[in-house]
């Protein structure tokens, strides 16, 4: 069946419910788990897609609920504090926030692409609901300054020039 001009837009993947569909095997998981038991105050963690954005059908942990939901239940169940994501492979930048099936509210930090720039920042957004503000579609990378003394920590998308061009601070 084609595809619409509309869903092209949106990218080509749907979402699968299947159980036996995974984004990590067995020895993954053990290994995350293990990780998010350490003692630590703030904890990154990255995935080559995204975590949090709904919204689109490209690549992304929202197209295998089960595993997404698996993520977001490890992190309550082992008492990690201080979790935050990044991701990249959308061609834009963009923060996100989930506060739905999550202990706290989780932030996300999506930054690409500095080499290949999937149009301006006049197009319009995808309808993500976790997105804080517009994403950034002109090349872009992501950075997280941490201050330690205020426990804060800000996420950044900024432009080739060097510029911060989104923000968004947190407590951990």
């Amino acid at each position: 069946m084609p595809y619409s001009r509309e869903r092209r837009l949106l990218g080509n993947f749907l979402p699968d419910d299947d159980p036996a569909k995974t984004m990590l095997g067995d020895p993954q998981w053990t290994w995350l788990e293990a990780q998010l038991r350490q003692p630590a105050d703030l904890r990154v963690i990255a995935s080559s897609i995204q975590v949090v954005a709904d919204g689109h059908n490209f690549e992304r942990w929202g197209n295998f609920p089960r595993e997404r939901q698996r993520l977001y239940d490890l992190i309550g169940r082992t008492g990690a504090k201080g979790v935050v994501l990044v991701s990249g492979d959308r061609h834009l930048g963009g923060i996100y926030r989930q506060t739905e099936g999550v202990p706290y509210s989780l932030f996300e930090l999506t930054a690409s692409s500095l080499n290949l720039a999937f149009g301006d920042d006049t197009l319009p957004d995808e309808p993500v609901l976790q997105r804080i503000g517009r994403s950034y579609r002109p090349e872009n990378f992501g950075l997280i300054d941490v201050d330690w003394a205020t426990r804060q920590l800000t996420l950044r998308i900024v432009d080739k020039a060097g510029q911060t061009v989104r923000a968004q601070t947190a407590g951990f």
